[in-house]
């Protein structure tokens, strides 16, 4: 028995098995970036009070000392950081921040979210 073979009815298909075999691989790549284009989340609109609480946000994690937690967006995805912020640097637009895995750099402008864990 095949494991690719579906039962439809009183057919036996392979899905879209027996077409990759056709197909070259500039095919297979734009169907896969095809693909990922549907998982991408757009840039959340975020207005003037929400970067202002946002700000409050990490200012009060830095000089509390305590854990924070942190969401960015960067080309369509969405990333957690956690971790206590070490440096705030506002002519750059930066902040660093340390967790177990070390020390880690992040963009103001890719931030989205931030929430003090005290």
């Amino acid at each position: 028995m095949n494991k690719h073979l579906k039962q439809q009815g009183d057919l036996k298909d392979r899905g879209r098995t027996k077409w990759t075999a056709m197909m070259i691989p500039e095919h297979l790549r734009l169907l896969r970036e095809w693909q990922n284009e549907d998982n991408l989340t757009p840039r959340p609109d975020l207005d003037e009070m929400d970067m202002q609480l946002i700000g409050e946000e990490i200012e009060r994690a830095y000089k509390s000392k305590s854990e924070i937690r942190i969401k960015t967006w960067k080309e369509g995805y969405i990333k957690q950081h956690r971790g206590k912020i070490t440096e705030i640097n506002p002519q750059l637009k930066y902040l660093v921040y340390d967790d177990p895995f070390g020390e880690h750099r992040l963009q103001m402008a890719q931030i989205i979210d931030a929430q003090c864990m005290e």
